[in-house]
This record gives structure tokens, sequence and C-alpha cells, in this order.
């Protein structure tokens, strides 16, 4: 797999060169100011990597990928950073709405409507954009006392955890480890910035060409 981004021209990457490329990322932000005359930032930005992620695929003529709305510098910049279009007659009033449904966790249309806007001037620029339609599931994470658990099981090293069937986990008081429960992951929900702990709006998104 490529490390380097893809180059595009004004229409964007084609379908071929994303799949053989695999990797693709641009992104920016914007400052405004609020009632207050506080600065303020909403960032934007698109992220496909084929093959690190399961989500993340070229697949017929639909690329799959990922889209993130935030509140905090982007730190994009060069040939990833995107362009001014994805802002494009976003008023203060409509980024300051965006910047409180991120902060108290919103299932926004205006967030989404920006993520799709940012994807369609750069991974999307000669298709469509569109809400990734697939049934996405992952394990429902473990609570901090079946993490302590675990740890404590395997003496603190996971990778003991390679090879150990499922009877050996039942001993060991982990099998539930085996027989994880999934959830459905939405289009949109929120996760938290492991370094500055701000909210951030995560897209699943699709590419049809």
């Amino acid at each position: 797999m490529s490390s380097e981004p893809v180059t595009q021209g004004s229409r964007g990457p084609s379908l071929q060169v994303l799949a053989s490329k695999g990797f693709y990322q641009k992104g920016g932000d914007i400052r405004f100011l609020d009632q207050g005359l506080a600065s303020k930032v909403v960032s934007t930005s698109v992220l496909f990597i084929a093959g690190s992620n399961k989500n993340h695929r070229a697949q017929g003529n639909v690329v799959y990928f990922d889209a993130t709305v935030g509140t905090q510098p982007s730190g994009f910049q060069g040939a990833e950073l995107i362009s001014d279009r994805a802002f494009a007659n976003w008023s203060k009033e409509d980024l300051a709405a965006v910047h409180g449904d991120i902060q108290s966790r919103k299932t926004s249309q205006k967030v989404q409507t920006l993520a799709m806007q940012t994807a369609q001037v750069s991974i999307c620029a000669s298709g469509t954009v569109a809400l990734d339609d697939r049934v996405v599931r992952e394990n429902v994470p473990l609570s901090a006392a079946e993490s302590a658990r675990v740890q404590s099981a395997l003496g603190g090293d996971l990778d003991n955890l390679l090879g150990k069937t499922q009877q050996e986990l039942d001993q060991a008081g982990i099998g539930y480890l085996g027989k994880r429960e999934t959830r459905v992951v939405p289009n949109l929900r929120y996760v938290t910035h492991r370094r500055s702990g701000e909210n951030m709006a995560k897209l699943r998104l699709k590419c049809v060409y």
C-alpha cells in the first residue's frame, strides 16, 4: 500500500486511482467569532486507507471511507489541505450551530452536511457522496471490571491470549472474550479525541462513481 496521498485533478481522484493507491486524506478548518467574540474552530477531514480498516474499501463502483468533523485545529498542510470550497456558503451562525452540536454530541443534519460537502470537494469530487448504507457491527467494549479481569488473568500480557480456546478462556474466568456481544455502528457517532478530550463526529460515507 502506498503511503503517499493520491494526486488528484480538478475532478478528484478516480475509483481506479483510489483502489490502486489505497490511501487518501485531506482536511482543514475554519475559524469564526461567536456572539461573545470568542474565536472558535470547526475542522473537517476525510480518510481512506484500504486494508487497514474493514470499513474502508473500494468495491465495485463504490469507495467506502470515513469523514470527521470536530472543534480543534486540523493540522493539515500543503497537498493535504482541503479546498476552501468545503466551507463555501457556511455562515457564522451555521458554523456556530455545528460547533454546538459537536460539543453536545448531537445527531446533527448540519454536521452530516458539512462532512458530505467536504467529501464532495475532495475524495468524491468525481462521484456522488452518500451515507454508507452497509450494516457494520463492532464488539461492545469491555467494562472496566472486565478489562481488569483480562489483564489479571493474562498476567498483564495480552499476547498470552493468542491461541487460547474457548474452554481455556472459560477456565481463566474470561470466557466472555470469546462470546462478545456486537452492536451496529451508526453512520454518525461521536468519539473523544485521545489528546484533547474534545468530541469529534465520525461519519461513515461512500462515493458512488
